[in-house]
């Protein structure tokens, strides 16, 4: 159930966060370790003159699951959209940096688009009182080209491709 106490009450119109994902079994074959220090709110780069530092709102580790990251990153954008404000959950990265995994997940570690999904339901189904309309959008953009794939959060052949 989405609680206000459950997320962060933030007035910020922009928040970053990071993701490290966990190596994939071909770099765990190759012995590859994760270069990079990290705690809640910070990288940590080891160079030549010292270690340098990146700020961020929350920095997760490769243990972090969707839930977690869910909680932090889009239960506070959920919370505010179900009061009526717009929102936006955004990710961004190279190829194979865990995008995909992070917004769809699995049966297993549902992504945040199931976790938002399920929590403004049961937030809307506790007030019957109140009528709600939920418009949702999820689209990729790959090689400049935008995909909406709506058959992939369970709507159906109502795919639309564009390149605009």
């Amino acid at each position: 159930m989405l609680h206000h106490d459950d997320a962060t009450e933030e007035e910020e119109a922009v928040r970053v966060c990071v993701r490290i994902r966990p190596l994939v079994m071909r770099e765990l074959q190759e012995n590859q370790q994760i270069e990079w220090g990290y705690n809640d709110t910070c990288l940590l780069e080891s160079t030549a003159n010292g270690q340098k530092v990146y700020a961020y709102d929350a920095v997760f580790g490769p243990d972090a699951n969707n839930e977690r990251v869910y909680n932090v990153v889009a239960k506070p954008v959920v919370l505010k959209a179900v009061e009526g404000y717009n929102g936006t959950v955004f990710t961004y990265g190279q190829t194979g940096s865990g995008k995909t995994h992070s917004i769809l997940g699995t049966d297993e570690d549902p992504g945040i688009i199931r976790l938002c999904v399920r929590d403004m339901f049961e937030y809307m189904a506790a007030r019957p009182d109140v009528e709600y309309k939920v418009k949702v959008s999820y689209m990729e953009v790959y090689n400049e080209v935008t995909t909406r794939k709506p058959q992939e959060l369970g709507c159906g052949d109502r795919a639309e491709t564009s390149t605009d």
